[in-house]
């Protein structure tokens, strides 16, 4: 057990620097290997979360500063963003690449989504790969002490091959916890891209920042939760929405002493809520409020967000029950190695079988 945990430690520590190719090269380029085609499933998952990290970290410093800059709307925002996205380094360059695709917010998001639905695609193939290369490696076993219990293979053969089974089944074990690893990171990865993405301004994403230009709209949080009208009175009909107690809201510039302030939504639909009930966000009333939520504002309780929540529980769910899989699959070929090493091993049943071939 020692060798399989050093085997682990060491899989997990060169995951960050491996090259893609190598990966392929090292667990699924034997096609000797009976149990192969389920390696090359789970290579596949690992890569295509690899590429995006590695594509990432080259742009984390780009991404951290058009963060800063969107989110604050000015250059000292984006000073301080390029500090956040050296540290961030792949997960706010996945952002950057999200970000460079699309036209819109809305876009945005649905690009994120979208991600997710695909690595949720890759790990239940990978899940349903490492069932099956759990059953293919048990009939490696029963093959082995079928041929012997046959005399159709001598000790020698026997343990040389059971060796090599076991060999395998240590690269196997390496394989997936440097698929699990890649996993969290995705996951990292959505969550802090989404979140940026719900802070930025509704409609057109800006592309080029300049020292003159301004955001559109200022950040609001609801002090309470209420409802938001069609028009500004309660009289301009009955409500359209409803905000959350330490909800993040837009609202374009220009409205300051309204009585009714206009909120932009995420679809760009516009919504009135009274002015007492938000304040801005760097305001005494507001940070009290986000104290109560770790000074973070709440993402809007949006169809997308939902549609994410799910994709992210998803997500998780699946690396949970990868890393079941992982344990069960340890669990019963550990005990294979040990019953089959202790049937080869036993000199009292080696004379027994050998009397009774005789």
């Amino acid at each position: 057990m020692a060798r399989v945990s050093a085997v682990l430690l060491l899989g997990l520590f060169l995951a960050g620097c491996m090259p893609l190719g190598n990966v392929r090269q090292m667990y699924a380029s034997d096609t000797s290997d009976p149990c192969n085609d389920h390696r090359q499933v789970l290579v596949k998952t690992k890569e295509s979360f690899t590429k995006t990290i590695l594509k990432g970290a080259a742009a984390g410093v780009v991404a951290g500063a058009l963060i800063g800059f969107l989110s604050e709307g000015d250059l000292q925002g984006a000073v301080t963003g390029a500090v956040i996205g050296g540290a961030a380094g792949a997960v706010g360059g996945y952002f950057k690449a999200r970000y460079d695709k699309a036209k819109t917010r809305q876009e945005l998001i649905a690009g994120i989504r979208g991600d997710f639905a695909t690595d949720n695609q890759h790990l239940d193939k990978a899940a349903q790969a490492v069932r099956g290369m759990t059953q293919c490696r048990r009939n490696q076993y029963e093959t082995i002490l079928a041929d012997f219990k046959a005399g159709n293979v001598d000790r020698k053969t026997a343990l040389a091959r059971k060796d090599d089974i076991d060999f395998r089944i240590e690269r196997d074990r390496e394989l997936i916890a440097l698929l699990l690893d890649k996993s969290e990171k995705r996951a990292q990865e959505y969550n802090v891209a989404l979140s940026n993405g719900f802070e930025l301004p509704p409609g057109r994403l800006i592309k080029k920042p300049t020292a003159s230009a301004q955001s559109e709209y200022k950040k609001y949080i609801a002090l309470k939760s209420v409802n938001v009208r069609p028009g500004p009175g309660k009289s301009s009909g009955a409500p359209v929405g409803r905000l959350t107690k330490g909800e993040l809201v837009h609202v374009a510039v220009g409205h300051d002493a309204d009585a009714w302030k206009p909120i932009t939504r995420s679809d760009g639909t516009i919504a009135y809520v009274y002015t007492s009930l938000i304040a801005p966000e760097n305001s005494e009333q507001a940070k009290q409020v986000l104290a109560k939520f770790d000074g973070k504002a709440k993402i809007p309780n949006v169809p997308e967000r939902k549609m994410h929540d799910a994709a992210r529980e998803k997500l998780r769910s699946g690396g949970a029950t990868m890393l079941a899989m992982q344990q069960d699959m340890q669990e019963e070929l550990l005990y294979l190695q040990e019953s089959t090493t202790w049937l080869f091993r036993d000199e009292f049943i080696t004379a027994l079988l050998a009397r009774t071939n005789s």
